[in-house]
């Protein structure tokens, strides 16, 4: 069974991320809000902060989910 992921990130995700306090965390989810052109109730995801903080995408699901993530589908993984 598979878990449900979550991709909506929160300033308190970052803080393992980033290795800063939560109120550092909150400033850099706003100057990314800002750069991405959403308004401050629009919901930030985990693209978006992979591109800014110039990670994987993989790695940030990772540290917001807390779990180890396997993006494979269900064909490649019948390839291997």
């Amino acid at each position: 069974m598979m878990k449900n992921l979550r991709y909506v990130v929160y300033p308190k995700d970052l803080i393992p991320l980033l290795g800063r306090e939560d109120s550092y965390c909150r400033e850099w989810v706003r100057i990314i809000k800002r750069k991405e052109n959403l308004e401050k109730h629009q919901i930030l995801t985990y693209v978006e902060v992979a591109k800014h903080l110039r990670l994987s995408e993989v790695n940030i699901l990772r540290a917001i989910n807390h779990v180890d993530v396997d993006l494979t589908t269900d064909k490649e993984k019948e390839k291997d």
